[in-house]
């Protein structure tokens, strides 16, 4: 595991966090173990640039299994704040059905995408892979507009798709009609302003 911390958050800043191996035996002891995705640490090099030395920890030296866990959303926030690309609930956004006709449904399910948002010449779209920097210039040549990208969990976009394309569940939006649909911090203060004018919801980073 590398991270790259340039600089320090600002306060209030979402700053991603890793379950220790004794948190994950607490979480055993509970029963709670295995109710979500884990992504395990085996490895960590510690250093810092422009200074001597380095420092190298392994699981197999400790005699663990592994020396902490990422969650999905720990570690798409830390790909977020790298890449300025906004992390979004998708189940509390109304999906404009007009949105399957710019993108056919067999190339959103092959390159897991989702258009959640159409406005000013822009088409804003939910990608699983924000690192994948082919896919905007793709996106852009198939529609003919300025495609932004934001990211969500695997299975948020995929019931996004769902609902999009073959008429699933709608938007969980009973309890609030202007949910707050951030996860993370916001990264990409343009397409945040444009999402929540347009759509009318709220951004608000967690605190």
């Amino acid at each position: 595991m590398r991270v790259v911390d340039p600089q320090p958050a600002p306060a209030g800043a979402f700053r991603p966090i890793a379950l220790s191996h004794a948190s994950r035996l607490i979480f055993e002891r509970i029963g709670a173990w295995g109710d979500f995705p884990v992504t395990p640490i085996t490895t960590i090099h510690v250093s810092q640039a422009g200074a001597f030395g380095r420092t190298r920890l392994d699981a197999a030296d400790a005699g663990v299994p592994a020396l902490g866990y990422v969650t999905e959303v720990t570690m798409r926030e830390a790909l977020c704040a790298q890449m300025s690309v906004n992390f979004f609930d998708l189940d509390h956004i109304a999906l404009d059905p007009a949105l399957a006709k710019l993108i056919n449904e067999k190339y959103a399910l092959k390159r897991r995408v989702v258009p959640i948002l159409r406005a000013e010449g822009i088409l804003v779209v939910a990608v699983d892979d924000p690192a994948d920097v082919m896919i905007v210039e793709d996106l852009q040549r198939l529609v003919r507009l300025r495609v932004e990208i934001v990211t969500s969990t695997v299975e948020k976009i995929q019931r996004a798709f769902t609902r999009l394309y073959r008429a699933g569940p709608g938007p969980n939006v009973a309890v609030d009609p202007h949910p707050n649909i951030m996860i993370g911090a916001v990264h990409d203060p343009e397409v945040a302003d444009l999402v929540a004018r347009v759509l009318k919801v709220k951004i608000l980073p967690p605190c």
